[in-house]
């Protein structure tokens, strides 16, 4: 599958939005390459079955697993290479900010970095958000 017609950037949102609506299997169905390559340490072999383990584990296939609340506040492409800057609200905990970083070839998901943080109660330099 190609997902024709898309950009490399719909193609991350719309499958980071599957995985939000615990479909993930579907969203790494249609948008995860075979040959995936996660470089996240604590993605098990960092390929696509580790990632797919990494999202059972988390509940994103689960329909009964309380919904995470992610908000996309940036979203930053140049050629194949997609930059997601994201908050999520936890159920029952806190709330991290990502950033992402994706390549995108032939309409799949090749590779992904990522960096998180959880967002503080009190900040230092006087900013009320990280987003």
């Amino acid at each position: 599958m190609t997902n024709a017609g898309m950009s490399p950037a719909q193609i991350i949102e719309d499958c980071n939005r599957l995985i939000m609506e615990n479909r993930a299997m579907e969203a790494v169905e249609k948008y995860v390459a075979e040959d995936f390559i996660e470089h996240n340490p604590i993605v098990r072999g960092g390929n696509r079955e580790g990632f797919i383990e990494h999202l059972v584990a988390g509940g994103f296939t689960n329909p009964d697993n309380p919904r995470m609340k992610m908000t996309v506040d940036r979203v930053i492409e140049q050629n194949e290479m997609v930059v997601t800057h994201i908050h999520v609200d936890m159920p029952d905990g806190p709330t991290l900010v990502f950033m992402d970083i994706y390549r995108v070839e032939n309409g799949k998901m090749v590779e992904h970095w990522d960096v998180m943080q959880p967002v503080p109660e009190t900040s230092v330099n006087g900013r009320v958000t990280m987003y």
